[in-house]
């Protein structure tokens, strides 16, 4: 599900006015504000002065491509993010992922992929939008999605380009306009990041606590004798803040206990927790253990990692048509090989059947006369 909530501070000012003037004047207007504002801010965070900067009156534009890549991760909850980098004088989108019930392994794939994208950039920034769930509660049946604008600045950029960078900020905010929330990130952390990007976003005053319970999974059944007070699952999880912290299987005996409480076809409303993310996250992790190696597959977006998959996939196919050349040609050669012999024997076999009628007929007696 999809929450969304008109943006304070200078998010707001972009709506509105987007609302209000959709003209292309008053569009260029707003982002060229936020150009000066993004680095007149950067300066006096640097400590340099106004007449130090040569800051550009040109107010840089997005690609269509990238605000409607944009606007697919916000009305998509199929779609967990999407990353934007510089190539060239452009912004363009470079990879989406999609949603996942796994949401750690959702953001661990989506900072890969800004180390990813940055790679390929002259400069080390990258725009995003990520829709971030969020339970409502720590009972964990229901949460928030929040489409996310995410700004990263890689550590020890050069201020040049951040200057850089900030005469695209209007631009691509305007192009991430259907967000709820922003957050800047510096660091990709790895374990734990997630949450801490939660924290940043602090929608209202239950942000954190609601945010901390992506990581503390307690146990989610309810009902009589559910593998909650199951004693085999108590005694495995002995020790564990959550239900699902602790690392290795839960063993047969509550493994078996949860299957049968959530077997095929239960009412899930008289067994709860057995259709949500936190049963999956239990089960599927201490159970089956095929929680933590989910694999899914990004959308490539970037003209060169397209360039490049083409390139991959014009390999194969050529490597491909060259193994089904050579192997034509090799059973060509068995082929060839094989009507040799055979004509060979036949050959053979006639010269055998000569010699053999030859024979005989010396051997005849010759009449007389």
């Amino acid at each position: 599900m999809i929450f969304r909530i008109k943006m304070k501070s200078d998010y707001t000012v972009i709506g509105v006015v987007e609302k209000q003037r959709t003209n292309k004047t008053a569009i260029v207007a707003v982002a060229g504000f936020f150009v000066l504002a993004a680095v007149l801010a950067l300066a006096s965070v640097s400590g340099l002065s106004q007449g130090e900067l040569n800051i550009s009156n040109n107010v840089r534009a997005v690609s269509s491509e990238l605000k409607l890549e944009f606007e697919k991760v916000c009305d998509s909850p199929d779609t967990r993010y999407v990353v934007a980098v510089f190539e060239g004088t452009e912004i363009v989108p470079c990879v989406s992922g999609p949603a996942t019930d796994h949401w750690e392994n959702d953001y661990a794939k989506f900072e890969a992929a800004i180390a990813r994208c940055v790679k390929m950039s002259a400069h080390p920034i990258a725009f995003a939008i990520y829709n971030m769930p969020v339970w409502n509660t720590d009972a964990h049946h229901e949460y928030t999605t929040y489409p996310t604008f995410i700004d990263y600045v890689a550590p020890g950029v050069d201020m040049a380009d951040i200057y850089w960078a900030g005469t695209y900020l209007g631009a691509t905010k305007l192009a991430a306009s259907c967000v709820t929330t922003s957050v800047k990130i510096d660091t990709i952390k790895g374990e734990g990041a997630m949450k801490t990007t939660c924290e940043k976003m602090g929608q209202d005053e239950t942000m954190a606590a609601r945010c901390e319970s992506i990581e503390n999974v307690q146990c989610p059944y309810e009902g009589d004798q559910n593998p909650c007070t199951d004693q085999y699952c108590v005694k495995a999880v002995e020790g564990a803040s959550g239900f699902a912290d602790i690392s290795g299987n839960f063993g047969d005996e509550c493994c078996e206990s949860i299957k049968a409480w959530c077997k095929k076809g239960v009412d899930v409303e008289t067994k709860r927790g057995c259709g949500n993310f936190a049963h999956k996250k239990i089960y599927t992790h201490h159970c089956v253990g095929t929680y933590e190696s989910v694999e899914v597959s990004e959308t490539i977006l970037h003209p060169v990692l397209l360039a490049e998959k083409a390139a991959a996939e014009l390999a194969l196919f050529e490597a491909e048509q060259a193994r089904v050349l050579a192997a034509e040609q090799a059973a060509a050669r068995v082929l060839a090989a094989e009507q040799a012999a055979e004509a060979a024997a036949a050959e053979a076999a006639e010269a055998a059947a000569a010699l053999a009628a030859a024979a005989e007929a010396a051997e005849e007696p010759v009449a007389e006369r």
